[in-house]
């Protein structure tokens, strides 16, 4: 990242010539603030994008982290405070080879002349050249910050790295696969454990529906397990597994709206909801189903 960077030069012709630094509200500063809070959530780190000084021209002296892991401002306050030139840059204190600070008044004894010779340690290890003062980042390889790089870093901390594998059910809509896929990932952002007794509830009058000893699934690997152990057509494998898949649609859809007060299915007719739906997906989906009354009589 270039100082040259058209973006770079968009940016300080808006906010400055200290753009990162801004104390203002929008949009820009919402970006920056977001830096600071995925570094505090430990989903980047700690000053993973850095600068290096090549000639300081781009650089200011107090306020930039370039001379260790802080600004100088922050790390000898007391300085900063007495410099007459507070918004220099790294070059402007540099003269000839010496670091030439201008005071406000003269830095004698005490804290300050300790504070003083602490810095000038610290300038001692930092050498100018003639290259363009540039930012980095220890997210690629070749230091260049790119959001690719950035946004791969974030997922790998945010998003499971196990791979599941799942077999795309055909009568069901893509949404409800998809739904299915994040059940198996346990990635659903909703509070399953509302409550335990409308769950029940379903699947007593599911089991009663379809006639059969249906356990209480906790993964979706244990439906497969039970429909193979069933040993049954595949007609009705399929149509077992619809319905299993409906119910937890069904049941998720409801515990949604409880959540977030936006009722779309009530309790009283969650049944009848999950009849209607795995029909609805069976019959237009290819499904030899003759009629309603038969589906709602011998599901399998």
């Amino acid at each position: 990242m270039s100082p040259n960077d058209l973006w770079v030069r968009l940016m300080k012709s808006i906010h400055g010539e200290h753009f990162y630094h801004t104390s203002t509200n929008g949009t820009w500063a919402s970006l920056v603030d977001s830096r600071k809070n995925l570094v505090d959530n430990n989903l980047l780190p700690h000053n993973f994008i850095h600068l290096v000084v090549g000639n300081g021209r781009s650089t200011n002296f107090w306020n930039d982290i370039w001379c260790g892991n802080a600004p100088l401002a922050s790390r000898y306050n007391r300085l900063f405070h007495l410099d007459s030139s507070r918004l220099d840059t790294v070059t402007q204190k540099w003269d000839n080879g010496e670091w030439r600070l201008s005071w406000s008044r003269e830095v004698i004894g005490g804290c300050n002349n300790s504070l003083l010779s602490r810095l000038l340690t610290d300038l001692q290890q930092i050498t100018l050249s003639n290259s363009e003062d540039k930012w980095v980042s220890s997210l690629s390889s070749d230091g260049l910050f790119s959001v690719k790089s950035t946004c791969a870093h974030i997922d790998k901390q945010i998003l499971p790295t196990q791979h599941v594998y799942m077999t795309w059910i055909k009568q069901i809509p893509r949404k409800v696969n998809v739904f299915l896929w994040r059940f198996k990932l346990d990635a659903l952002p909703i509070r399953w454990n509302l409550s335990a007794k409308v769950a029940d509830d379903v699947w007593r009058s599911i089991r009663v529906w379809l006639n059969c000893n249906m356990p209480n699934f906790h993964a979706w690997e244990e439906v497969h397990s039970w429909i193979e152990a069933l040993q049954v057509n595949t007609n009705a494998s399929t149509r077992i597994k619809v319905v299993v898949v409906t119910v937890l649609w069904v049941l998720w859809r409801f515990r949604n709206g409880v959540a977030f007060n936006d009722i779309v299915i009530r309790r009283c007719n969650m049944f009848d909801v999950i009849q209607f739906f795995s029909f609805r997906w069976l019959k237009n989906r290819g499904q030899a189903i003759s009629n309603w009354n038969s589906w709602l009589q011998t599901p399998l």
